[in-house]
């Protein structure tokens, strides 16, 4: 029973890990989501400050290209300038831009590489901890059913023994003269000639074949009083 109960609670355990495993990966999983969410509005916001520069860009160069054509008809020659400068202008903020956002889309794959590879290194070991607790209870329940074998064996071989000491005693009992197993089935009415050793012993014996004592007991007994001074 008490393997038993260690078993399960090794199991409720185990299982309790697996729920706290669960449960982190999913405050995993959101703070992922979390991360990806962000890095989409990233992306989105540096395409809208693209998309501004851009209408700005265009913006002043239809502007300086309208005061360049004013220009134009006083001086052509200004009016080029003024339109190459813009061009020139609107594509660097254009690059600009562009250059910002794939610098801000590969920040968002890198945190997001991060996250995973965290998460996964977690969840290892997590798992190799749950793994070494499941295998060092499975070790002490088996050593415990072990010991619990090793002792119910070394009763059952201790009965035995007794047993077969008994059944020796018996067969003596039985080979003796008919007035020495008198005597050590029925006290006799002389107590006195029998030292008291030899008394316990018999009244020992009888006790023993009038089953009130077991084979265990009586070989438990029969030391204690055959080491008696």
């Amino acid at each position: 029973m008490e393997v038993q109960r260690q078993l399960k609670a090794a199991q409720e355990k185990a299982r309790a890990d697996r729920e706290a495993q669960a449960e982190a990966a999913r405050l995993q999983q959101e703070q992922d989501d979390l991360r990806i969410k962000q890095a989409m509005e990233a992306e989105k916001a540096a395409a809208e400050q693209a998309r501004i520069a851009k209408a700005q860009a265009e913006k002043a160069a239809a502007e300086q290209a309208r005061i360049a054509k004013a220009q134009a008809e006083k001086a052509g020659e200004q009016a080029r300038i003024a339109k190459a400068q813009a061009e020139k202008a609107a594509a660097e903020q254009a690059r600009i831009a562009k250059a910002q956002a794939e610098k801000a889309a590969e920040q968002a794959r890198i945190a997001k590489a991060q996250a995973e590879k965290a998460a996964a290194e977690q969840a290892r070991i997590a798992k190799a901890q749950a793994e070494k607790t499941a295998a060092e209870q499975a070790r002490i329940a088996k050593a415990q059913a072990e010991k619990a074998a090793a002792e119910a064996a070394a009763r059952k071989k201790a009965q035995e023994e007794a047993a077969r000491r008994i059944e020796g005693q018996k067969k003596q009992m039985r080979n003796a003269p008919a007035s020495a197993q008198a005597a050590a089935r029925t006290p006799p009415a002389n107590t006195n000639a029998l030292s008291a050793k030899e008394q316990k012993l018999a009244d020992l014996l009888r006790r023993y074949e009038a089953d009130e004592i077991t084979p265990y007991q009586y070989h438990l007994e029969r030391a204690k009083i055959v080491a008696e001074p």
